[in-house]
């Protein structure tokens, strides 16, 4: 497995010439691939941190990715809190062909200790245009490091939100991409969307809209949904409290499914179930306000995402498939710990 991002992207560029040349292995990634779950058939994993990444992951990109198209996933898409990754998913295309791979960039510290508009403008415009979201700063946001300091603003001392953040925001209507609160407060989210809404962003995403302690009261969500945001949930926090695998999480509250179903009522006229891949096109949907994710696992993992009736040929919002996380198929088949993801790419 590459251990850095220079040998990640070397190894890649050689594997997708041998793709190229009709010669690609993928002997090693099926032997390590369970036979394809029903349920994940022409999913889009939203949301996925892995290697390459400036801390460790359970996985590899190239390695997930195939894993993927093998599990009969639509697509992918690629996060990493420091760097942008639309630039490896155009490789990733080249070299794993017959699966869609996607990225982002988070505006975290790495990238100045404001939210940088030159940053996010530049990654929309790499080769292959393949930036689908931009993150607002998640782990060194101003909410995250609240105690310590220094963390990337999006609300001025006045509570509006920052000139740069709407810029940020005008990038993502303009190129009809995701525009993602990150780890902003709940309060702060629902300036955020009211502003995205305000700018005209069709994509906005409440990040983890549902987990401590970025986690929505119910008024709250239901301010985002009216401001038009899809709010997204991990079913990570299920699994923590005294059941927990990894010790740590023990301490920390669990989030039941009636919870995460009581998020989706708020909603109900949104959640459809939608058809599988292959369906004739149709025009696209721009009125779904709610986005729902699953999760196991800290962040290393797979999404799926489903697609309203009127809009097969695009990823879409929240459908009834949400009920995929409440019986666990998605955390016990997935080679690597699950989520469940849907929005428009």
């Amino acid at each position: 497995m590459p251990s850095s991002r220079r040998e990640f992207m070397k190894a890649a560029a050689l594997t997708g010439a041998l793709a190229v040349s009709g010669r690609l292995l993928e002997g090693e990634a099926g032997a390590a691939t369970p036979p394809i779950d029903k349920d994940l058939d022409g999913v889009i994993e939203m949301h996925v941190h892995a290697d390459p990444d400036v801390r460790a992951r359970c996985i590899d990109q190239l390695t997930l990715t195939r894993q993927c198209k093998q599990n009969g996933y639509r697509g992918i898409m690629y996060k990493c809190h420091d760097f942008i990754t639309n630039d490896i998913a155009y490789l990733l295309r080249a070299t794993v062909p017959g699966i869609e791979v996607f990225g982002g960039i988070a505006l975290n510290r790495n990238y100045g200790d404001t939210v940088n508009v030159q940053a996010a403008k530049m990654a929309t415009q790499v080769t292959g245009h393949y930036c689908r979201c931009i993150w607002m700063p998640t782990y060194q946001s101003a909410f995250d490091m609240r105690k310590k300091g220094g963390g990337v603003p999006v609300l001025d001392a006045q509570g509006k939100v920052l000139p740069e953040v709407v810029k940020v925001m005008e990038i993502c209507a303009d190129a009809d991409i995701i525009f993602a609160t990150g780890h902003s407060s709940p309060d702060e989210c629902v300036l955020l969307t009211a502003k995205a809404k305000e700018v005209g962003v069709k994509k906005a995403v409440v990040t983890h809209a549902s987990q401590a302690p970025w986690k929505l009261s119910m008024d709250q969500a239901k301010a985002c949904i009216d401001n038009g945001a899809y709010l997204e949930h991990s079913v990570l926090p299920y699994f923590k409290g005294p059941h927990a695998v990894i010790p740590g999480y023990r301490e920390q509250p669990q989030v039941t499914m009636e919870e995460f179903a009581s998020y989706i009522a708020l909603a109900p006229a949104v959640h459809q179930h939608g058809p599988r891949a292959g369906a004739q096109p149709q025009p696209r949907r721009r009125d779904a306000h709610v986005h729902h994710r699953s999760a196991q696992g800290r962040g290393e993992g797979r999404r799926a995402e489903r697609r309203y009736p009127e809009d097969p040929g695009h990823a879409a919002g929240a459908g009834l498939a949400f009920r995929r996380a409440g019986d666990h198929k998605v955390c016990k088949g997935a080679p690597a710990p699950g989520r469940i993801r849907r929005m428009y790419l």
